[in-house]
């Protein structure tokens, strides 16, 4: 069996078009990596600053309440600008059933939160 081979100028052809890809790939990275680096400023801190930590909770979004401030005095923050949440209690328990298994998960009560801010553990 005789397999007929490319045409070259088809596959020099194909070989220009991906390196014209590539560069305009590359123009494009360097385009956002500019707008980026001109945007960009350093964020610096001082004890007593109020800043929002954005987070995604199972539920619900808490947004600019005053309920929900962190006191830096109960808090010890790490150097890598974090903390260890302890929990305290556990609320309640539950079991959810779905087709092929079951599910436990508990409402725990952590440290330095109210009973209104426990979530759901599994």
């Amino acid at each position: 069996m005789e397999v007929e081979l490319l045409d070259p100028d088809l596959v020099h052809e194909a070989i220009e078009k991906v390196n014209l890809i590539i560069q305009r790939l590359k123009t494009a990275q360097s385009r956002q990596k500019s707008y980026t680096n001109m945007r960009h400023r350093d964020l610096e801190f001082a004890v007593g600053d109020k800043v929002f930590l954005k987070v995604s909770p199972m539920k619900g979004l808490y947004k600019h309440d005053p309920s929900h401030v962190l006191h830096h005095e109960n808090i010890e923050i790490d150097e890598a600008l974090s903390f260890e949440e302890e929990p305290v209690q556990i609320l309640d328990r539950q079991v959810r059933r779905f087709r092929t298994k079951d599910v436990a998960s508990l409402k725990v009560l952590w440290r330095s939160h109210n009973t209104e801010e426990a979530t759901l553990e599994v």
